[in-house]
């Protein structure tokens, strides 16, 4: 036994030399934390410097939290509309903690993560999009314009603008993703994407997706054995069902 009781003596006396010498962990920093009463609300829209983070969810009082204490968060109501407005700019420093029940959302990009099955959302951005969790619907509505800003301020008329726009070196990977839709079981995706790159990570899990892409857009699809739920329309051509249904009198 006196080994056993040595070796715990020295272990002991590790643990009380080591809570003597290192020093104590900072203190947690401060936050801004806030309640948002979304009593009959249905829209939300977030006004923020950059993307922020939004998690939906019915298991858990809706509110926001931002890291600096001397921030604030104006709530403004529109009928059942909520806008909330912050001064951050720091990247995903804005979160957001909303009921599944919330019908759209109108965010300056976001990486949205929703712990329930959603019935039907709506996202409008005017930057990227990352998604993950499920969704019976979910649509996807880019808000940008269709040419990059420096062309359009170029003065140039808006074929010549797209024609520029059309010429240059597109990043054709991870960087270049507005909308990446990374995991979830999604019943029914609809993404208009003006430029930029959509990807759907496992097209496996999107029982049926119409994507609609402008002069300037694109798509990458994850491994699938087979894509004819992947519907796509490009900006100036019919849609196939519009197209297919035209009468040949």
């Amino acid at each position: 036994m006196m080994p056993r009781t040595l070796a715990c003596f020295g272990l002991a006396l590790v643990v009380l030399v080591a809570a003597l010498v290192l020093p104590d962990p900072p203190p947690a920093a401060p936050v801004t934390r806030g309640v948002l009463d979304l009593e009959g609300i249905r829209e939300v829209e977030i006004q923020a410097g950059s993307a922020v983070v939004v998690v939906l969810r019915d298991d858990a009082t809706p509110g926001f939290e931002l890291p600096d204490p001397g921030q604030d968060v104006t709530q403004r109501r529109v009928g059942d509309r909520l806008v909330l407005s912050s001064p951050s700019s720091g990247y995903f420093d804005f979160r957001v903690q909303l009921p599944a029940g919330i019908r759209t959302l109108v965010v300056p990009g976001a990486r949205i993560t929703s712990t329930a099955k959603l019935e039907d959302l709506e996202v409008r951005t005017t930057a990227a999009i990352h998604w993950i969790g499920d969704a019976a619907e979910l649509r996807v509505q880019d808000l940008r314009p269709a040419v990059a800003p420096r062309h359009a301020a170029a003065g140039l008329p808006e074929m010549d603008a797209l024609a520029a726009a059309a010429n240059d070196q597109d990043c054709l990977g991870e960087c270049g993703k507005v909308v990446t839709i990374e995991s979830g079981r999604i019943g029914r995706l609809e993404v208009d994407l003006r430029r930029g790159g959509l990807g759907i990570n496992e097209p496996s899990q999107v029982g049926e997706a119409r994507v609609r892409l402008g002069p300037k857009a694109w798509l990458a699809l994850g491994p699938s054995r087979s894509l004819d739920h992947i519907h796509i329309q490009q900006e100036g051509t019919a849609a196939p069902d519009a197209a297919a249904g035209e009468s040949t009198e």
